[in-house]
């Protein structure tokens, strides 16, 4: 009996599991049917919802850079109006009233401009005034330069040098009273003898009808200190004659040239002409260079650098896409206002109005094209989050759902396997109970059996009752 009662006990809590599962659907109800695998459902289940989160981040992102594109495309809108106004501007059938009427219209353009960049927000976050304005550069001041020091001239020494010079000396001679002439050749250390030239310009005079022509001979030798001739002698036999002597190297001293004349015989003369000239050179002393002291030079005054310029600065948004640290994605914002796009001030009429609107154009195709690719990107992350959340919700679904044709047949099996010990402990109690009454009428001289049989007793009637309350 005791076994039977047992197995109804475990019957009856496998019962009441497949009863919870079968309610639940879900084969992990609490960490003790299965540890491990409630452990990782858990941290998985938190991981599909942050990645259910994120697609929802994902969607403001979309949202967020659909309103920035619907703004920029209004941009778009204006500046082309603007940019036909301008090609209108430039027809010279305008007047200048017409022209003023067209500038007006610009005005309002720009204004309606601003007031789009300035309105633009996501949940209170401006999208197109964001950040701030650059600087451009400013260009230094070139310095000016300095003077170089001038150095100190040691100077130079007193130098010598031959400078050619000459001297003439010479007179008129009657050879009836003289028959020689002397000269001087210079010498010594400062003087270097070159060329000594002798000329002779000779004339004969007749005094006299005596006497032949031929007898009008004249002899000229050159003789030395030493009465020792220089060169052999020269006779003139014609008249008037001039001859010329270049003697080069004469040693410095006294030197004598003698006349012979024939004519004197027949009280005829010559007279005579007599020129020495001397080329030599001077020993000349050049004074040299004082010396100068230095003068140092005078500094340059250094210039003004340049200022760069400074970039504007742009705000980004930063979106958590993903389950984990670090799954960031920045979102960069934009700074189109009129004064950004350089055509706050515009004249339409102005020569290069057209290449301000064009650059404006420009930069606003080029925002729309940025949050553009930042749509693409998200979108193509939104779906992969959502194959992110299939895939791990179904991971999920393998170890905590239930499978329920199982648990049925679980559920069925412990039910009648219930039944068959509530039959088995029903036939021990019925065998139990003529049991006792046999034994109740015992004889009354012994009491403690009386005792005994009323405590078993009891407890006999404690089952019954338990088994009925099943029942």
């Amino acid at each position: 009996m005791r076994y039977s009662v047992h197995q109804w006990y475990r019957h009856e809590a496998d019962q009441s599991k497949s009863i919870q599962r079968l309610s639940s659907g879900l084969r992990i109800n609490r960490a003790a049917d299965d540890a491990a695998g409630f452990s990782v459902s858990i941290r998985m289940n938190a991981n599909i919802r942050a990645l259910r989160q994120a697609q929802r981040n994902v969607q403001d992102g979309v949202s967020l850079t659909q309103v920035a594109d619907s703004a920029l495309s209004s941009m778009l809108d204006h500046l082309h109006r603007m940019r036909e106004l301008a090609i209108q501007a430039g027809n010279g059938a305008l007047t200048a009233q017409d022209r003023s009427v067209l500038q007006d219209e610009a005005r309002l353009l720009i204004r309606s401009l601003h007031s789009i960049a300035k309105q633009t927000t996501f949940n209170g976050r401006a999208l197109l005034n964001t950040g701030t304005e650059g600087t451009p550069a400013i260009p230094g001041t070139p310095g000016t330069p300095g003077t170089p020091d001038i150095p100190a001239d040691p100077g130079t020494p007193d130098t010598y040098e031959w400078r050619p010079s000459s001297a003439t000396s010479g007179g008129s001679i009657d050879v009836r009273y003289l028959t020689q002439y002397q000269f001087e050749v210079s010498g010594g250390a400062d003087v270097r003898n070159l060329e000594t030239t002798i000329q002779l310009s000779a004339e004969f005079v007749r005094t006299s009808k005596r006497g032949p022509d031929k007898q009008k001979n004249l002899s000229v030798t050159i003789l030395d200190s030493d009465n020792r001739p220089v060169q052999g002698s020269t006779t003139l036999t014609q008249f008037p004659s001039t001859s010329s002597y270049s003697i080069i190297g004469l040693s410095p001293g006294r030197y004598t040239i003698e006349f012979n004349s024939t004519a004197a015989k027949w009280g005829n003369y010559h007279h005579l002409n007599v020129s020495v000239t001397q080329n030599f050179e001077e020993k000349v002393r050049v004074p040299g260079r004082p010396p100068t002291p230095g003068i140092p030079g005078t500094p340059g005054t250094p210039g003004t650098p340049d200022v760069p310029a400074t970039p504007g600065t742009v705000e980004s948004v930063r979106l958590q896409i993903g389950a984990n640290p670090g799954d960031f994605m920045d979102i960069e914002l934009s700074q189109v206002t009129a004064q950004s796009l350089g055509i706050h001030n515009l004249q339409i009429t102005d020569s290069h109005a057209l290449d301000l609107i064009d650059g404006a154009i420009a930069k606003v195709i080029g925002e729309r094209s940025k949050y553009g690719a930042y749509e693409n990107r998200l979108t193509s992350h939104y779906s992969f989050l959502d194959t992110q959340v299939i895939n791990q919700t179904g991971a999920v679904s393998q170890i905590m759902d239930a499978d329920m044709a199982r648990e049925s047949i679980a559920f069925v099996r412990s039910q009648m396997a219930q039944q068959a010990s509530l039959v088995a402990v029903h036939s021990a109690l019925d065998l139990y109970r003529e049991y006792i009454k046999t034994l109740l009428t015992p004889p009354t001289q012994f009491p403690g059996v009386q005792q005994s049989l009323n405590r078993k007793e009891e407890a006999l009637y404690s089952v019954t009752l338990k088994v009925e309350e099943v029942q």
